[in-house]
């Protein structure tokens, strides 16, 4: 019979299968902290872009480190593929607020 879990619950257990490192979701919120403050007054905390390096550089770190522990060797097709997959998920997002700040702006700007 099928367990049905509560979302923490099964977000805990699947995480329990992969390696969760737990010092990168701590600077993880340390780069949002520094964004955050950034935005809030950018006079007062002028290196907020600094989290933004800080989230980047992570994100590149899990990325070498799961494609090198995906297998031993390298191919083309899989880093192709690898890529066309973020590509398409990154798309569809940026056309859309791009699509919705040109409406907004629109209708902000051109409303009489």
């Amino acid at each position: 019979m099928l367990e049905v879990l509560p979302f923490p619950l099964t977000r805990h257990r699947e995480m329990e299968k992969k390696q969760h490192l737990l010092h990168i979701d701590g600077l993880r919120g340390l780069a949002i902290i520094l964004v955050v403050l950034f935005h809030m007054d950018g006079s007062t905390w002028a290196h907020g872009y600094l989290g933004v390096d800080i989230f980047l550089v992570i994100s590149g770190y899990l990325l070498v480190m799961r494609r090198l522990s995906s297998s031993s060797t390298w191919r083309f097709s899989e880093t192709f593929s690898f890529v066309t997959r973020r590509v398409q998920r990154v798309v569809f997002p940026m056309v859309a607020a791009i699509l919705l700040a040109i409406i907004i702006g629109f209708f902000l700007c051109c409303s009489e």
